[in-house]
């Protein structure tokens, strides 16, 4: 193996001017103490990071071979355990390229629901470095205990080189541990609702009604009155609106209606109202002309015998 590639696997850890400009702190990362010159095959490891609660790193995923040896078409997982979550960088990607992954296309894919990163890869010359073959950024759990440690597994699925050939190769499983100050937790007190406000609304009662019937005056009275013989008969009705006067002397009779309010003093007026009387008036009525015109012919009848 090359110095050049030794170099770079010593070269594992991202500068701090990287990692802050990213949000991650440098602290997060660990070099892994690796011999190339005890590689026989290749071996794929995932890295071994410390981290904060809350925090987001840098996480990377090596690659080693053997002097002699590349990869070029390859299936790759990386699966991380419950709790954390894979965030995209700044190029709206799940991973970015290392040094022993820059002669090859990658391509990443996340199956959150299974909590999955895939890298596939593609080259017609291979890929032949060793070091760091890509970066992805996990984010720890904000209430993640101190001296707690996450498992981060690597699985092959295919290991190819440039001529569709198997590479023979295995993996080593990292992981991310917890440390710092555990986070305080976090009382949050409920107030007890406010009791009910009942609003009674009591409707002011409604005036009462009188009602007053008066009852329409009683038919008049009718009184008939006989005069002597020589005098007069007088009827009078007390029906509502005026009387009617009946006067026999001297062998005539002469009757007089008095108008009602705002009426005439016509004859047909008059009949009017004697009939409102009754049939029980017109009978004293008609009985007092007949005793008025009998007494008249008696009295004619005396003035011819003398």
């Amino acid at each position: 193996m090359s110095k050049s590639t030794i170099a770079k696997i010593a070269a594992v850890v991202c500068s701090a001017a990287t990692l802050g400009a990213l949000g991650i702190a440098a602290s997060a990362q660990t070099t892994l103490d690796v011999n190339p010159g005890t590689v026989t095959e290749t071996t794929i490891l995932a890295g071994q990071v410390e981290a904060e609660p809350g925090e987001t790193v840098e996480f990377p995923v090596y690659i080693y071979q053997p002097e002699d040896v590349h990869y070029a078409a390859t299936g790759l997982r990386l699966i991380y355990a419950d709790g954390l979550t894979i965030q995209k960088n700044k190029r709206d990607d799940y991973g970015t390229k290392g040094t022993a992954g820059d002669d090859v296309t990658q391509t990443f894919s996340l199956n959150a629901e299974l909590n999955t990163l895939g890298l596939g890869t593609m080259g017609t010359s291979g890929e032949w470095d060793s070091g760091v073959a890509y970066t992805c950024l996990v984010q720890v759990p904000a209430d993640a205990q101190p001296g707690t440690t996450y498992e981060m597994k690597m699985e092959i699925e295919s290991w190819l080189d440039k001529k569709s050939q198997p590479v023979p190769a295995h993996t080593v499983n990292g992981w991310i541990k917890i440390v710092g100050t555990p986070v305080a937790e976090t009382t949050t007190t409920t107030p007890a609702p406010a009791p009910a406000t009942t609003t009674t609304t009591t409707a002011a009662p409604v005036p009462a009604t009188t009602t007053t019937t008066t009852a329409a005056p009683a038919p008049g009275t009718t009184t008939t009155t006989a005069a002597p013989v020589g005098g007069s008969t007088t009827t009078t009705s007390g029906a509502a609106g005026g009387s009617t006067t009946t006067t026999v002397a001297g062998g005539a009779a002469t009757t007089t209606a008095k108008p009602s309010s705002g009426g005439s003093s016509s004859g047909g007026s008059s009949k009017s109202e004697a009939t409102k009387t009754g049939d029980a008036g017109v009978g004293v009525a008609v009985a007092g002309l007949m005793i008025a015109a009998g007494a008249a012919v008696a009295a004619t009848r005396k003035k011819k015998e003398d």
